[in-house]
């Protein structure tokens, strides 16, 4: 060891003062010996208050212990200073330990000696290097063109060390970059590169091996690890023997990769699944699928390799396994010679939540049957119904959704009876609970009349009553004397559910210029009223020698007539009317003048006075039209009118301001509007162009048209069609050309048609009529025969109520 010393060792600088200026010089050296440090600055030093600058310097080099240095290793920079800093040092100095510094100045650098070269991955690689000024070193490694370096260990800078990388693969010809670096800076290293020689057989586009006399013909042979040739199959395929005892080379290297279950999957007991895989092996070569758990292996089927893939239904199955179970679903081909698995969670498949809608289905007609399931997607349901929940027949089948959700809405059980209803997979594999449900008749269908002819023209279901407006020809009907002499009389009557009358009111005249209005009741669920044109009759004083009349009449639920409008007014005649629960809007068509509606209040009084006429007429040369068909409907601040006149033919659609003085909107054509229903946006019209049966579509706004459907070539009986809305769909009903049904029309309150069809037949005879109630269910008209085989033809036509609701 070596020390450098102060000569002088102390310096007086006797009586000078503060703040004066003094120059002083001591010398550092080393006793005996040659220099070994250039001279340069020292700085700073530790534990001391002042730099020390290294002169020419002859002998033996230390620092006085008097300089306290902090324990550490000690480096000297190409400009001298002093420092612990490796990565900027030039010179390794010594190794303090808190007291003077001992030099044994070293120059610092590391150069490995082992020259590159080949190594074999099994074996213990060793590297030689050399190192001055480092006392620990740090091994390091990558494989081929990866960037990132793998710490491998450290070791004592002897010279040499050990690595032993048999746990790391390594294909044949693998570049292994060796890197020896300095444990404390990483400017102070050196590598080296060794190329792995693996000790197996690699066999690629050689043809075919000539080993002759030794393989036999079509016998398939495979390669070991080590080299040899063997018939058991392995991981290696090396080809299929000739006649001339070669191998024809086909040389595959197995690989099989399943593709589902991919991981992690919840998988139904019993459920069936496919397995799938890609895979190089042949065709037709099959591969065993096994399930796995500690202590149990299930053979659960049998793949046959196809196009280089693998697909095979199979199920974990519940005898073995059991809910939660972590499984192993493994491919193993030729007892192991390729192999791959999956791990999935068996869970228990079930159906729950059967519901049938309507609760109570109706018989021959379609209902829907849905509920939930776990663990069935994509699978199908088998849906039954039972009398007696042991002996099932079949409603359908409806396959599991995404959701695992499930449905059929066209189910149908033909006779009214009491069943139970349930959905199971497969041979009750999973099956639900069974519901029990009653099937019945959840139509009313009634008729009624006289001896003599009788229609209805508007009906409201007000709870599970119907008021109905109509008119006759009978005598009597339900037992009373309805006054008829000619024409029509016009009546209003409350049945129950079961079409036992209630109430029944007729109008005043029956004469034989007695007309039909088309649309003559309106109800208000306000004041709970109903306004009815009880009166209809279009003549002249001049004619038939009295005045017409025609009358409104105000009725409460329980029949009272409260008060009555009346008109005898010569060529005039009431026909549609509504209300929006202030006034009563009349249609009124006057000859010659044209179309009026006359406004009278609700709380009207008994009488001919306290109206309103306004003016209806769209445009000039319409007053000469008589007026056959026409509906008038309000909403807010508006009226909407369709009408059907002819002299000559042709129709309209009138959006008109309730406010003084009217506005109009209106469409006219030769088209025939004739019924006319609202949604909050839309008026649905039933109309035809002297060819088609059609249905318009306008838009209140500005009553532009937005689509036109044409429904069929029949317009013999125009009259027979009706429209009207419940709340969510326009209802139209249409009468056949020969009577024989009428089908009912649900329309979607849309912007393009979309529509769905129900026809009702009658037991016999023909439906002459068929109107729409404002329920989506509620149709009712007249026929002539019999509607069911509940009911009794009275005579002439009768009136009908058909009610699915």
């Amino acid at each position: 060891m070596k020390q450098l010393v102060w000569s002088p060792s102390s310096i007086n600088f006797g009586s000078v003062k503060k703040g004066e200026s003094v120059t002083a010089e001591s010398t550092l050296s080393i006793t005996e010996g040659s220099a070994l440090l250039t001279p340069g600055k020292i700085s700073p030093l530790p534990g001391a208050d002042y730099p020390v600058q290294i002169k020419n310097t002859e002998g033996n080099l230390h620092i006085h212990p008097a300089f306290s240095f902090a324990a550490a290793r000690y480096y000297l920079t190409s400009a001298g200073v002093l420092t612990t800093n490796r990565d900027i040092a030039e010179l390794y100095l010594g190794n303090a330990a808190g007291e003077g510094l001992p030099l044994l100045p070293v120059p610092i650098t590391l150069v490995i000696t082992t020259p590159p070269g080949e190594f074999e991955p099994e074996d213990p690689i060793t590297i030689n290097y050399t190192s001055s000024g480092i006392l620990w070193v740090k091994a390091y490694y990558r494989i081929n063109d990866d960037p990132d370096w793998i710490f491998y260990d450290s070791y004592n800078a002897t010279g040499t060390l050990e690595m032993d990388m048999s746990d790391v693969p390594f294909s044949h010809g693998d570049t292994l970059h060796i890197k020896v670096q300095d444990d404390e800076s990483t400017s102070f290293y050196d590598t080296v590169d060794l190329t792995a020689m693996v000790k197996n057989i690699v066999i690629d586009s050689i043809g075919t091996i000539y080993l002759i006399g030794e393989f036999e013909d079509g016998t398939d042979y495979y390669a070991l690890p080590n080299g040899d040739i063997t018939t058991d199959i392995t991981g290696i395929y090396l080809g299929v023997g000739n006649s001339d005892g070669d191998i024809d080379s086909d040389i595959i290297e197995y690989e099989m990769t399943m593709t589902y279950p991919a991981g992690s999957e919840e998988i139904g007991l019993d459920i069936p699944f496919d397995v799938t895989a890609a895979t190089n092996l042949q065709d037709g070569r099959e591969v065993l699928i096994y399930a796995k758990k500690e202590g149990v292996t299930e053979h659960i089927g049998t793949a046959t390799v196809s196009g280089g893939a693998i697909s095979e239904s199979v199920s974990i199955p519940s005898s073995a396994f059991t809910a939660e179970d972590t499984v192993t679903i493994e491919l193993n081909y030729a007892s192991g010679a390729v192999t791959d698995s999956n791990d999935v969670t068996t869970k228990t498949a079930t159906i729950t939540n059967v519901t049938s809608t309507p609760a109570s289905p109706e018989p021959a007609t379609n209902f829907e049957l849905s509920g939930d399931s776990t663990y069935l997607v994509g699978k199908e349901l088998t849906l039954q119904y039972s009398t007696d929940d042991a002996t099932w027949l079949p409603l359908g089948v409806a396959t599991v959704q995404p959701d695992g959700t499930w449905s059929k809405d066209d189910c149908q059980i033909a006779t009214v009876g009491s069943y139970y209803l349930r959905a199971i997979y497969g041979a009750e594999i999973v099956e639900s609970a069974s519901i029990s449900v009653t099937v019945e008749s959840g139509v009313i269908a009634f008729q009624f009349g006289g001896s003599g002819d009788d229609y209805l023209t508007k009906i409201e279901k007000i709870g599970t009553d119907y008021y109905i407006a109509g008119a006759t020809k009978s005598d009597t009907i339900f037992g009373e004397n309805t006054g008829y002499s000619s024409g029509w009389v016009l009546f209003l009557c409350k049945l129950n559910s079961s079409g036992e009358k209630q109430w029944i009111i007729f109008g005043t005249t029956s004469t034989s210029r007695s007309q039909i209005p088309y649309d003559n009741m309106a109800y208000d669920p306000v004041t709970e009223k109903i306004y009815w044109v009880s009166d209809c009759v279009y003549s002249s004083f001049a004619d038939y020698g009295v005045n017409p009349y025609n009358a409104v009449k105000r009725v409460a639920l329980d029949g009272t007539v409260e008060a009555t409008h009346s008109s005898t007014t010569n060529n005039n005649m009431f026909c549609s009317l509504c209300t929006d629960g202030v006034k009563v809007y009349i249609h009124r068509y006057v000859y010659p003048n044209g179309v009026y509606v006359r406004e009278i209040p609700c709380n009207f009084t008994t009488g001919t006075t306290g109206n309103t006429d306004r003016a209806f007429t769209v445009t000039a040369g319409q007053s000469d039209a008589y007026i056959i068909n026409n509906k008038l409907i309000q909403d807010g601040n508006y009226l909407y009118e369709s009408v059907r006149g002819t002299s000559p033919e042709r129709g309209y659609v009138a959006k008109k301001d309730k406010l003084s003085p009217y506005t109009i909107t209106s469409i006219t054509s030769n088209y025939m509007f004739l019924q006319i229903a609202q949604s909050s946006t839309r008026l649905c019209v039933i109309t035809h162009d002297g060819t088609n049966f059609q249905i318009k579509m306008f838009a209140k706004s500005d009553l532009s048209i937005l689509y036109t459907q044409n429904i069929d070539t029949n317009t013999a009986s125009m009259t027979n069609g009706d429209m009207s809305f419940d709340g969510t769909n326009f209802i139209m009903t249409r009468v056949s050309l020969d009577g024989s049904k009428y089908t009912k029309y649900t329309i979607s309150d849309a912007d393009e048609y979309n529509a769905t069809t129900k026809d009702i037949t009658p037991q016999s005879g023909t439906i002459i009529t068929a109107k729409s109630g404002s329920a989506s269910g509620l149709t009712c008209g007249a026929i002539d025969g019999e509607l069911n085989a509940d009911s009794t033809d009275a005579g002439g036509t009768d009136c009908f109520i058909y009610d699915e609701d």
